[in-house]
């Protein structure tokens, strides 16, 4: 239905209500009424067309407040004066998640974060007639949250009542850049003065706040991308949260969660449901439990190198939170790399700041302009002067060089300055103490990192020693050994005293077993003084003795006041030293004396130079005691040659004689002098001399010695006697065969002893060989006669008891059979003994040999008769008991018999051990009755042997013996 037929329909309705009053019209009345109507019909068309117009105009005005208020992309609020919401558009509910009709009449505060509402409040009640704002975060009803702007303003409603317009407007995105920005300006001023540690910890803190998460972690991946490596916890995470234990801990990452799910798939992930994860595993023992994490993968070069995670925000995590943590991830790692390279090279710094402060060589570092830059504390201990000193310098080559090399060194300085590299300059440098030191210097340019020259590096080292060193040397290479024994030690005393510039140089040998010394040279104040011997005790030389070196730099009168040549020389420091001889024994001493003191490296260069010369003046002492002990030696070495009951001679290589001792001159009946000179053809018969000359030639030619028997006739007897020679080559001191050497004893009468005792004892053994052959028949005799009684007893009992008689002479009549079969007739081979034996006596006592296997494990023992004769009797009784008990009823079995050295050739060990019956439960072989076992435990005792019961499937007795003597 159209608008005008509802206008019309409502006007007949109401014209019907007005009562109707009939009246008659004139026509006249009636064409008037008539116009009327007409006219007041026009002007109701024209009313209805303004009212058309202003509709239309009304309808566009509320389409344009709907575009303008309802889909504003700006919030609009009405509030009460309790700040309820009175009207909202579109916007807001939209901004608040939240339809319309239910956001109306709810309090603001009811959407204002905890963590804001202090800011809302001081906002609502700083809101006048003039507009305010604050940045303030909303929460939706699903618990998310976003940063918002309110704009508020009190105006007067329609009814007079303060009312709020408050403009909402989303400024969550940069929002969140600004606290981004702002958090990784507050990690980049802490990483200028916190650890690494702590760093990452802010870092996760901070990315919990940008998150509104409640534990946070990140982790170093290892270049292998399997090992991980728990670097930090967030603050409340490690106070509040997790008690797991692993800071610092490395583990491979196919033992992680689903977290690590980001280095599988090299991207942020994200997990709002972490319950619902079919692939989780287990949490460590104290780990926080786990509803939402946000784990962030730190990439550089494709590798991923670190891993930034958060957890348990109270909603979903969204991209805005990856990207937050990204960032702040992306830039921890940029100040990671930046840390380590910091630590690096303040520790580079470090270093090389210790090498240039505490390197032995002067350094420093020159201006372009010739103006000294820096310089190494290294410099005092080289020049004198402190390095404030040498840098308030005006000019250093002035006053450190010396005046004879400054023109050469600065010409060479203006070189450098102009790019010249050099090396190995050689000056002399004057000490802050007056003292002339020689230096070596080296320079090069060095340029910035545009390649500009900015100055000139040297580096200066004091040669002073080294040069002192070589001249010694040469001193010592051009002066030869003198023949006389003081000429060496005056040169060398006096060339020390000049090179040093010392006043006083003494050289001494020690005597007396230590306790003096006897003056080889003394030089002092230019002239040598006169060489005597003192006592070293209470001396400055006495003290340095058996030390490498002693030094006093100053003040040693004091430290010996009764060392009266020092107070007499006016001496103010020592330095001495031991001269050792190759053997490690103190044979003297040297020592540089001064007038002033000697400190730093003074005292270093005299030790230096004196540990240069000692070993040279130690040869020379050698060779001069070498000199003196050898006419000692000459004259003893001829006492004991001549004095020795043996012949001792010496051959060249022409067999003449160049040494012989008395002991031959008398043997010959010539007097010795008499066969220096003489070949061996003209001492002896042509037939022995060849028969002697052959051999030594031998022994020559081979080198090897050789000792013979040899039959000689003298001079003096034409009896011959027999000589035992020893005869060896003479070398000299390049190896080659000078001749011939030997020792020579007459054994005649030896020999002749000796043959005589040959043929007594070759009696004697043929006399105790028929004993024991005796001795051996008498017992088989003895054996024979019981086994014919055996066959006359009536008793079973009696003929056991023969039998065993006979057993055990037999036993002992073997030992006398194998005495008398061998060459020792002192001892026996208890080995090849005991086979015998156990095989005679399975023969003897076995009735079927074959249902018992005799096992011999026997050594080579060789015992005196004294302990064969109890030992076999000992095996006798041993295995007869075996035989006949162990092995009842026919009963078959093992009989084992071992016999070995115990170690070390500390005595034997014997176990005879079977398989059978075994012994009666309890067997004391002290009480036993029987008489085999009691002979056993006689026979152990007699042997001094140790006898044991072993336990095992059948009998085991086992007997250790100690040798002889222990």
């Amino acid at each position: 239905m159209t608008r005008k037929n509802q206008l019309r329909k409502a006007a007949e309705a109401a014209l019907a209500r007005v009562p109707k009053l009939v009246t008659v019209l004139t026509p006249d009345e009636a064409r008037q009424r008539e116009h009327e109507l007409q006219v007041h019909q026009v002007e109701l068309e024209m009313q209805n067309e303004e009212l058309r117009r202003v509709q239309l105009e009304l309808e566009e005005i509320q389409a344009r407040y709907f575009d303008l208020y309802e889909l504003a992309p700006v919030g609009y609020l009405t509030l009460s004066e309790e700040w309820v919401i009175l009207q909202a558009n579109l916007t807001v509910a939209e901004l608040l998640g939240l339809a319309r009709p239910k956001l109306l009449k709810r309090p603001l505060a009811y959407f204002i974060h905890p963590q804001d509402q202090p800011s809302y409040h001081q906002h609502r009640y700083g809101v006048s007639d003039t507009a305010a704002a604050c940045e303030l975060r909303l929460v939706k009803p699903d618990g998310t949250s976003f940063w918002s702007r309110l704009t508020s303003i009190a105006v007067p409603s329609a009814q007079g009542e303060s009312v709020y317009r408050v403009t909402l407007n989303d400024i969550t995105a940069s929002k969140r850049q600004e606290l981004i920005l702002a958090a990784r300006e507050r990690l980049l001023v802490l990483a200028q003065e916190r650890s690494l540690d702590d760093l990452l910890r802010a870092t996760l803190d901070e990315a919990e706040a940008l998150t509104e998460s409640c534990a946070g972690f990140y982790h170093f991946l290892e270049a292998d991308q399997q090992t991980l490596t728990l670097q930090a916890w967030s603050t409340n995470t490690e106070k509040n949260l997790c008690r797991a234990e692993g800071v610092k801990r490395h583990y491979p990452v196919n033992q992680a969660g689903v977290w690590v799910d980001c280095v599988r798939q090299h991207r942020t992930v994200i997990h709002n449901d972490y319950a619902a994860l079919a692939q989780r595993k287990g949490l460590p023992v104290g780990h926080v439990a786990v509803q939402r994490e946000l784990v962030v993968p730190v990439l550089r070069g494709g590798l991923i190198v670190a891993i930034l995670g958060v957890g348990n925000k109270a909603s979903d995590y969204t991209a805005a939170d990856s990207q937050a943590v990204e960032a702040l991830a992306d830039l921890a790692w940029d100040i990671v790399e930046n840390k380590r390279r910091e630590t690096e090279l303040r520790a580079s710094e470090e270093k090389f700041r210790a090498i240039a402060d505490y390197t032995v060589d002067w350094e420093s570092w020159f201006g372009v302009d010739g103006k000294c830059l820096w310089v190494n504390p290294s410099v005092e201990c080289l020049t004198g002067y402190t390095p404030a000193e040498v840098l308030a310098m005006p000019d250093f080559m002035a006053v450190m060089v010396a005046e004879v090399d400054r023109e050469m060194f600065r010409r060479h300085f203006q070189q450098a300055l102009q790019g010249v590299a050099g090396a190995g300059l050689v000056f002399g440098s004057i000490h802050k103490d007056g003292s002339l030191h020689w230096l070596s210097i080296s320079w090069q340019s060095i340029f910035n990192t545009t390649g500009d020259g900015i100055g000139v590096r040297t580096s200066a080292r004091d040669i002073t020693r080294q040069k002192r060193l070589d001249d010694m040397r040469m001193f010592l290479a051009r002066t030869a050994s003198g023949s006389q024994a003081g000429s060496f030690f005056n040169a060398l005393a006096s060339h020390l005293a000049g090179s040093l510039n010392m006043d006083c140089v003494l050289i001494t040998r020690i005597e007396g077993g230590g306790l003096k010394a006897r003056d080889l040279a003394v030089w002092c104040d230019g002239r040598f003084e006169a060489n005597v011997s003192y006592d070293l005790e209470g001396t400055a030389c006495g003290e340095a003795l058996g030390k490498a070196w002693c030094c006093f730099p100053e003040g040693v009168c004091q430290h010996f006041p009764r060392d009266h040549r020092l107070k007499d020389w006016g001496a103010v420091s020592y330095v001495g030293g031991t001269l050792w001889s190759h053997h490690g024994e103190p044979m003297g001493l040297i020592a540089a004396i001064a007038r002033r003191p000697l400190l730093g490296q003074g005292q270093a260069d005299v030790e230096a130079v004196l540990a240069t010369v000692a070993e040279r003046a130690v040869g020379e002492l050698e060779r001069q005691g070498v000199e003196d002990e050898l006419g000692v030696y000459q004259r003893l070495l001829s006492e004991v040659i001549d004095n020795t009951p043996s012949q001792v001679f010496a051959l060249d290589l022409q067999q003449r004689f160049i040494l012989l001792n008395d002991e031959i001159a008398r043997f010959f009946g010539w007097p010795k002098e008499e066969y220096w000179g003489k070949s061996i053809a003209a001492v002896f018969p042509s037939d022995l001399a060849a028969t002697l000359m052959a051999t030594n030639s031998r022994i020559m030619a081979s080198g090897e010695p050789l000792q013979l028997e040899e039959v000689l006739r003298s001079k003096v007897s034409d009896e011959p006697h027999t000589m035992m020679t020893s005869k060896f080559a003479l070398r000299n001191a390049q190896g080659e065969v000078t001749g011939i050497g030997g020792v020579a004893t007459d054994v005649t009468d030896y020999k002749n002893a000796l043959n005589e005792l040959r043929q007594s004892v070759r009696e004697k053994e043929s006399l105790l060989k028929e004993i024991h052959h005796r001795v051996k028949n008498n017992l088989q005799i003895v054996s024979s006669l019981l086994r014919l009684q055996s066959g006359r007893v009536a008793t079973a009992d009696a003929r056991a008891a023969l039998l065993d008689m006979e057993v055990r002479i037999h036993s002992m009549a073997l030992i006398h059979e194998h005495l008398y079969r061998s060459d020792n007739l002192a001892a026996v081979d208890m080995a090849t003994y005991l086979r015998q034996l156990c095989y005679q006596l399975l023969g003897t006592l076995v009735l079927t040999p074959s249902s018992v296997q005799l096992h011999l494990d026997l050594s080579h023992v060789v015992l005196e008769i004294d302990q064969a004769i109890p030992c076999g009797l000992l095996v006798n009784e041993l295995v007869s008991n075996a035989f006949k008990h162990a092995f009842p009823h026919g009963r078959s079995g093992n009989l084992w018999v071992v016999l070995e050295p115990l170690p070390d050739g500390a005595g034997w060990h014997l176990r005879v051990a079977d398989d059978g019956v075994g012994l009666p439960p309890g067997l004391d072989l002290g009480q036993t009755s029987s008489l085999g076992l009691k002979l056993v435990s006689d026979l152990s005792r007699q042997l001094g042997a140790s006898l044991s019961l072993g336990s095992g499937p059948g009998a085991v007795f086992e007997l250790r013996c100690p040798r002889r003597g222990q």
